[in-house]
C-alpha cells in the first residue's frame, strides 16, 4: 500500500494533538482521509461532511491538484504522494 503525507491547517491542529503533517497508507486520498479521522477521531468533523464528503472551506490538493470529489475516490496514490487541505478564508 502506498505511504503518503497529508497536512492539514493549522487552525484544526489542535484536534490532532498539535500535529499538522502526517505519514499514512492508503490506496485514495478519500482513503487517506478517512484513516487520519480513524486515528484522530475529532478532526472527522473539521475535514468531512456526514456524506463523507470534503467541507467545501477545506479543498484537497494531490501533489498542488485540487482533486473533485470524483477524484477524491478513484484516484490511485503513489508512495510519496502529498495530500493538502488547504482552508479558503473569507473576507470583507
Amino acid at each position: 500500500m502506498p505511504v503518503v503525507t497529508i497536512e492539514i491547517p493549522e487552525g484544526i491542529a489542535r484536534y490532532s494533538a498539535g500535529h499538522q503533517r502526517f505519514t499514512l497508507e492508503a490506496e485514495t486520498p478519500l482513503a487517506a482521509v478517512l484513516e487520519l479521522c480513524r486515528q484522530y477521531p475529532d478532526l472527522r468533523i473539521r475535514l468531512l461532511r456526514t456524506d463523507s464528503s470534503v467541507h467545501a472551506h477545506l479543498p484537497l490538493f494531490l501533489n498542488d491538484r485540487k482533486q473533485t470529489a470524483e477524484q477524491l475516490c478513484r484516484t490511485r496514490l503513489q508512495n510519496d504522494d502529498r495530500l493538502e487541505f488547504l482552508e479558503l478564508s473569507s473576507g470583507g
